[in-house]
């Protein structure tokens, strides 16, 4: 009989990759985040996508599915990765 594998833990993120370094939150209610080291965050956001030379057209770049996730970490480990939609203003 094969032994048992090690069991092992990771934190990929299947294909995703960084479009920034960390933020601090500086505003939320509820489960709506509303700003990231005091400045707002669909703004924030929409100038990294065009840092990465990605068409920053809203209609385009937020499907059904979402295209950017935000992960939240805590301790220097992710506690959670969530899908994003902006709202209007």
């Amino acid at each position: 009989m094969d032994p048992l594998p090690e069991p092992r833990t990771g934190s990929g993120f299947g294909g995703l990759h960084p479009l920034s370094g960390s933020y601090t939150v500086t505003g939320v209610a509820s489960n709506l985040l509303h700003s990231l080291d005091g400045r707002n965050p669909t703004q924030e956001l929409l100038k990294l996508i065009q840092k990465q030379g990605i068409d920053a057209d809203e209609a385009s770049i937020f499907g059904k599915e979402g295209e950017f996730y935000l992960t939240v970490i805590n301790e220097h480990k992710p506690q959670t990765v969530s899908s994003l939609t902006p709202l209007a203003h």
